[in-house]
């Protein structure tokens, strides 16, 4: 992992631990990366990121992702989805 992944990580861990174990969740998605891009870009990280997953979502990985990447690019989040069940994870 390359120092630039690893500082996005960080920043959208931001110190939350609670953070830090959805990023590990999502890092099995084939769009983690460009995830992580737009939640730094929201704003939506650490605490923040962990309370609306745990809360909003329920846990629920499958259904937060799809809709983040709705919302990421609405024009494409069809196919940002089939990308992501056909897509073998990425693992670093």
């Amino acid at each position: 992992m390359d120092n630039d992944t690893r500082q996005l990580i960080m920043d959208v861990m931001n110190g939350n631990p609670g953070a830090f174990t959805i990023i590990r969740e999502l890092m099995t998605f084939p769009t983690w990366f460009q995830l992580l891009y737009y939640f730094k870009e929201q704003g939506l990280i650490g605490s923040e990121l962990w309370r609306v997953v745990k809360d909003d979502y329920n846990h629920d990985y499958k259904r937060f992702v799809d809709d983040q990447l709705a919302r990421m690019a609405p024009e494409r989040a069809q196919t940002l989805r089939a990308l992501g069940q056909n897509a073998t994870p990425r693992h670093n």
